[in-house]
């Protein structure tokens, strides 16, 4: 493939990838099931998962997986300016700003704070 073709192909991909967003930032999310410690969700065309949050967990803990809860099924983080996209993979990709609680990597590590364990990565 030359190089005007590959740079065209990008383009339509990431044209994609932005409707299919948009689609799914669109649709009213609903819950499909509860499979273990993860909550199934549809949001257009789109199968969301997140953590369930446990009435046993600290306050601290449940706190910043709601805000994530909230980031991956409506795009909005209570907590920070969220940044999204659909992968080439099809895959949504959200990040936090780094110190916000709502970070993958932040409830990680107050969870190993707290020696709360999930089943799953978040």
């Amino acid at each position: 493939m030359n190089g005007r073709k590959a740079r065209e192909a990008r383009a339509a991909l990431r044209e994609r990838n932005e409707q299919l967003l948009v689609r799914i930032r669109s649709a009213e999310p609903v819950r499909v099931r509860t499979d273990g410690d993860d909550e199934v969700w549809e949001s257009g065309p789109a199968t969301l998962a997140v953590p369930v949050v446990r009435h046993e967990y600290p306050t601290e803990l449940r706190d910043a997986l709601v805000s994530y809860r909230a980031a991956i099924l409506t795009g909005v983080c209570p907590d920070c300016t969220i940044e999204e996209k659909v992968t080439e993979a099809g895959h949504l990709f959200t990040r936090h700003e780094a110190a916000c609680r709502a970070d993958a990597e932040q409830i990680a590590a107050l969870a190993k704070r707290l020696g709360v364990e999930f089943n799953r990565g978040i």
